[in-house]
């Protein structure tokens, strides 16, 4: 059986992010045929034991090393980047394992690490490397890599990765847990501000949960509903406890295995940045932020500017009377929930699975929802020249469908338009991430079959594809149509003028 394997560490001083978001991604290959693993090293403060409820851990021993100012982060894997992946590989060696994919979410490692992996591992035809980053300090050696940070279009990583490296960039891509594909789906618009969550990150080696604890006791807060969110790590858990006991309007969540539910009762989120700012942006949850890290800073005034957030600062320059003054302002305004916010929909675990795995079949039809829109309207903003959804969905008697992969990520848009008995047009739009040279063809074959199967009566067949095409994939549609006896008829649009739905299963034959 194919293996992945995660490379991945928790700690007081590293916290829980990446683990999260590495146990979101490797649940998302849960309907793959691959055996996962994860490599953690046994660093004070680590939740290997969690990992270890769904998944083996192959766990090395700790190590410590001095913190240095050349190497910010390699102090985060206890030893040098060559001893650690000397103990990686043997490891595995020990287990029999020879990973398909290793994924790798460490500030500690680059290209040194990465080679070293590489140059053992390359020899297999379908070995790839995958390195989870936004930092973009050091360089890497890798056959993918996934920044969701990066909201505007630039690449920070080309002069720092070789040429094998592809790149998936944004929030589109952004690895939440799957509760957040449904529960965004019942957001309700607020017009006041009646309930607040707080949540620092599991560990919140600043302790910033205890100082918002002590802040909001003080009576003009006493109409606010206040959900307080830690993670068992937290040091100051009994002292967050002697604050929340005895306080009606406080409610304390230790370790709880999901904030969606949360997210969808607040009406403001106190937090810091790294993977909650995304969960917050997909549940469109007002937000003042803090940053806690260096590293967050730029995500932070990215969300400034483009999200439903106020930065207040880094948590070092950020007062009580400052964080207080912002709330009490939103309790009264309340203006950041007429920010749009960023487009987030909680599927980019599963596009990464798909990117590094394939399509996983069958593709399933189902009519399109009003919820679907924004996924479909960042589609056309994204792929295509044309100015609104509103042009693709202008026939109120159009069939309509979105067409999901098995795991139900969304693939592509299809709409049939038979309101003759002579023409049907077919229009598509997909999402150019994820068909590609290789399964385009396929995603054809695949609507046409669904044309037949509805046995739409008609003499003459359009099919327009919406998206803008690279000339690879232009090659693929031409290819494809030339072989059902279809012409060209305009900028990605293709006609076939004698063509009936038995006459079009006969064609597709040809097609293997």
């Amino acid at each position: 059986m194919n293996s992945l394997v995660f490379r991945v560490d928790s700690s007081i001083e590293i916290g829980t992010g990446h683990l999260y978001r590495c146990l979101n991604l490797a649940r998302s290959f849960s309907s793959s045929n691959l055996k996962i693993f994860f490599v953690c090293r046994n660093h004070n403060g680590n939740l290997i034991d969690l990992i270890k409820n769904e998944f083996q851990v192959l766990t090395l021993a700790e190590k410590k090393i001095k913190k240095s100012e050349d190497y910010p982060y390699l102090h985060w894997l206890g030893c040098s980047q060559i001893e650690d992946a000397n103990d990686t590989l043997r490891i595995l060696e020990e287990n029999n394992i020879n990973p398909s994919f290793l994924i790798i979410d460490h500030y500690g490692i680059d290209e040194e690490w990465e080679n070293f992996l590489i140059k053992k591992y390359s020899k297999h035809n379908d070995f790839k490397l995958v390195v989870i980053d936004d930092l973009y300090n050091r360089n890497h050696i890798c056959d993918l890599l996934l920044d969701q940070n990066i909201i505007e279009e630039s690449n920070p990583y080309i002069s720092k990765t070789s040429p094998r490296t592809n790149f998936i960039f944004g929030p589109y891509f952004a690895i939440l847990s799957k509760e957040y594909i449904h529960k965004k789906n019942f957001i309700k618009n607020k017009n006041s501000l009646k309930r607040v969550l707080i949540f620092f990150s599991g560990v919140d080696k600043n302790n910033l949960t205890l100082k918002l604890a002590n802040l909001l006791c003080d009576k003009k807060f006493k109409n606010l509903t206040v959900d307080i969110v830690v993670g068992i790590k937290n040091k100051k858990l009994n002292d967050i406890k002697k604050i929340s006991k005895g306080r009606k309007n406080f409610k304390l969540h230790i370790q709880i295995k999901t904030l969606t539910n949360l997210m969808l009762k607040a009406d403001l989120a106190v937090g810091g940045g790294g993977i909650n700012s995304w969960e917050r942006e997909c549940m469109k949850l007002p937000t003042l932020l803090i940053s806690l890290s260096q590293h967050q800073i730029n995500l932070s005034n990215s969300l400034k500017k483009f999200g439903k957030v106020n930065y207040l600062g880094h948590f070092d320059k950020v007062d009580e009377k400052k964080i207080s003054c912002e709330i009490l302002n939103e309790v009264k305004n309340f203006s950041l929930n007429k920010k749009k916010g960023i487009f987030i929909d909680g599927y980019g675990a599963k596009r990464i699975v798909i990117l590094l795995n394939g399509l996983n079949l069958p593709l399933k039809f189902r009519r399109i929802r009003e919820f679907d829109h924004s996924l479909l309207r960042f589609w056309v903003d994204k792929f295509t020249n044309i100015n609104s959804l509103e042009q693709i969905l202008r026939k109120n008697d159009e069939e309509r469908f979105l067409v999901n992969n098995i795991d139900n990520c969304p693939i592509y848009f299809i709409s049939f338009d038979s309101e003759s008995i002579v023409n049907l047009e077919i229009k598509i739009l997909f999402d150019s991430y994820l068909v590609n040279e290789n399964n385009i063809q396929l995603i054809l074959k695949t609507s046409l079959q669904k044309v037949i199967s509805k046995k739409i009566k008609f003499k003459l067949i359009k099919i327009s594809i919406i998206n803008n095409l690279c000339k690879k994939k232009f090659r693929e549609l031409d290819l494809f149509f030339s072989r059902l006896d279809f012409m060209t008829y305009g900028e990605n649009t293709f006609l076939n003028k004698n063509c009936n739905y038995l006459q079009l299963k006969n064609l597709l034959k040809r097609i293997i």
